[in-house]
């Protein structure tokens, strides 16, 4: 199971509980042990670091996500998922006293 938030869009920031709401989410996924996808911090990351307009990666309504956006978050998930199915790397633990020379 893979929580995910909300999109980091103007109809969704401009809520006043918007923060809380992420907050909560995160907290969920965290108590209950299931991956969360931050699709919010990723959409922020275009919007403050890559200096995307919200035009770039939405649909006209300035609230759902366009084709690109929708492609792009499938692709940083998808490696996300791969990621964590991998198995751990295998090591060896030796007992004290166990080996000899």
């Amino acid at each position: 199971m893979i929580l995910v938030n909300p999109q980091y869009a103007p109809k969704i920031i401009g809520k006043p509980a918007i923060g809380q709401a992420v907050d909560v989410i995160t907290a969920t996924a965290h108590d209950e042990e299931v991956g969360l996808f931050d699709r919010f911090s990723v959409m922020r990351y275009w919007v403050e670091t890559e200096h995307m307009t919200f035009e770039q990666f939405l649909s006209p309504d300035l609230l759902h996500m366009n084709d690109w956006s929708y492609a792009c978050v499938a692709r940083i998930l998808a490696n996300a998922i791969v990621d964590g199915a991998k198995p751990p790397a295998a090591t060896a633990t030796v007992a004290p006293g166990t080996m000899r020379r």
